[in-house]
């Protein structure tokens, strides 16, 4: 695994176990258990690393972060598919 891959690893388990805004620089090194600079070296800018997490995020279904995706209007959680979608914001009536 690649350290970037490592980080990214990181940063999508903050996401996933504590929610979108706890996705920060610190936190991401932190968890990664690398250098801050480690994080900006891996990735360029936290959007870069961001943009990733949606990614996987769409990837693995994980509908939370999709909400937040769409919401925000991130183009990897635009980009999911039609049912995807549908069911990551029908999940906001179960919560």
């Amino acid at each position: 695994m690649t350290t970037a891959d490592h980080i990214l690893s990181a940063a999508y388990g903050i996401a996933v176990d504590n929610g979108w805004d706890a996705l920060t620089r610190d936190t991401v090194a932190a968890r990664a258990g690398v250098a801050t600079g480690s994080v900006n070296t891996a990735w360029g800018t936290m959007d870069e690393l961001r943009a990733a997490v949606m990614q996987r995020a769409v990837e693995e279904g994980h509908l939370s972060t999709i909400v937040y995706g769409l919401v925000e209007g991130y183009p990897e959680a635009q980009a999911a598919p039609v049912d995807l979608k549908k069911k990551a914001l029908a999940s906001l009536l179960k919560g």
